[in-house]
């Protein structure tokens, strides 16, 4: 009886221990570094990520019609309009990140590539305003 109860207690400990390979309970993963959260300039960029960089100093873009922006639009956003992106691209900071939406995705696509090619260091596509709510 006695050499039963030492082979079951052994057994059981056998099967609770870690494998040599596994790492102690004591040891952490490595932490993400913040440049690997922080999206590439001209990507699309979630509403989450696009609300952070509007908090980091960003400028928040409506790229829709001047209807549509009165119709309802997110707090803190300036509509430009896309057909009057490339006249008005003056009134931003070509040098601070700007976030553009629109009702889709597409013009705000579209806004991102037209400020890319006039120099802008930074635009992201926060896609459509529904992303943002």
């Amino acid at each position: 009886m006695f050499v039963r109860m030492i082979l079951i207690v052994t057994l059981l400990a056998a099967c609770e221990s870690k494998p040599v390979d596994a790492p102690a309970p004591t040891e952490a993963a490595p932490a993400a570094s913040a440049d690997a959260a922080k999206p590439e300039p001209f990507s699309s960029v979630s509403g989450a990520q696009a609300r952070t960089i509007v908090a980091s100093g960003g400028k928040l873009v409506d790229v829709r019609t001047p209807e549509e922006f009165a119709s309802g639009h997110i707090d803190g956003a300036i509509n430009i309009p896309v057909q009057d992106l490339a006249a008005r691209k003056g009134e931003l900071d070509a040098t601070q990140p700007t976030v553009v939406y629109c009702a889709s995705g597409r013009r705000s696509a579209a806004a991102m590539d037209m400020l890319k090619g006039s120099g802008f260091a930074a635009v992201y596509n926060a896609g459509g305003i529904s992303n943002l709510r």
